[in-house]
């Protein structure tokens, strides 16, 4: 008997409807095993073999690619990742990890190992469940990218934000904002960033750029995706102390972009703001897309 194996939670009944059919459960891995019902699908082979007590097994998850999956071996990861555009992939130590990326990036696949001399006619059925994902998958993608853009019909903005800076700290350093609303959006930004040329303060001004367009656009909020944890803390954390020290930290020297901080809290004003951490290079399409905004900036 042979069994689909999948991260996800439903199957496909031979009447056409995607439900639950769990049977099995590996522990160790955290697979879920399922057989789909009926005569048509008693001999589906598995997707993959066990994993084996490899300590060193690692997991490549690619939410964007040729074929969205979780792989076992950076071969077969890279068939689907390179040179396709834009593709959104990364390594884990642990199965829960990597799905829980695909979740976040992309839609819910099978586990995926080749396995060239596993034939038999349920592979076409199987191909069918895989097409039919991929289709799902797809328009799934389509919609994400959409609502990293922001409807102008509703009143809450979600921008992604970044900052670049070439030989930052350094003579002839040049420094620029990215900010990311969608796929061929208008209102990105790229561009050159005025005064002094750091990191730090072209994160900062990407932001305020952000925020400036919004309430311009008339939105009533605005969350900012930035991968600088700097500025996370500096916003969230800091500023309450460094308002209540004048502008001072703890040991007493002034905040080096004072001015900077306050043309933020400027801006800030009529609108609520709203403040996530991602993860820098991690495949975040959005995060991404900024930071070749900010990179292209700094070269202007």
């Amino acid at each position: 008997m042979s069994y689909a194996v999948s991260v996800t939670s439903n199957v496909l009944s031979k009447s056409g409807e995607w439900k639950p059919a769990l049977v099995n459960a590996s522990a160790k891995t955290g697979i879920s095993v399922y057989k789909i019902d009926g005569n048509r699908s008693d001999s589906v082979q598995s997707a993959i073999s066990k994993r084996s007590n490899n300590k060193s097994q690692f997991y490549y998850a690619v939410a964007r690619g040729r074929k969205p999956g979780i792989y076992l071996s950076w071969d077969e990861c890279k068939q689907q990742v390179v040179k396709f555009s834009n593709p959104i992939f990364k390594k884990f130590a642990s199965l829960d990890d990597a799905q829980s990326f695909i979740n976040t990036n992309g839609f819910s696949y099978t586990l995926s190992k080749s396995n060239s001399s596993q034939q038999s006619h349920s592979s076409d059925f199987l191909g069918n469940l895989f097409k039919k994902r991929k289709h799902e998958y797809d328009s799934h993608l389509q919609q994400k990218l959409l609502k990293t853009t922001s409807d102008l019909n509703k009143k809450h903005a979600i921008v992604y934000t970044d900052g670049a800076c070439c030989q930052n700290g350094q003579r002839g350093a040049r420094a620029g904002i990215g900010v990311f609303w969608g796929v061929d959006d208008s209102r990105n930004i790229s561009e050159k960033l005025s005064g002094r040329p750091t990191n730090n303060r072209a994160e900062i001004h990407a932001a305020i750029r952000a925020i400036r367009q919004a309430k311009e656009l008339n939105y009533e909020s605005i969350t900012i995706r930035t991968d600088s944890s700097f500025l996370i803390n500096s916003v969230t954390v800091w500023m309450k102390k460094w308002l209540k020290n004048g502008w001072k930290v703890a040991n007493g020297s002034a905040v080096i972009n004072k001015e900077d901080f306050e043309e933020l809290l400027s801006e800030m004003e009529g609108i609520e703001v709203k403040w996530e951490k991602v993860l820098a290079h991690s495949g975040i399409e959005g995060n991404e897309a900024a930071d070749r905004l900010a990179v292209k900036g700094a070269t202007r």
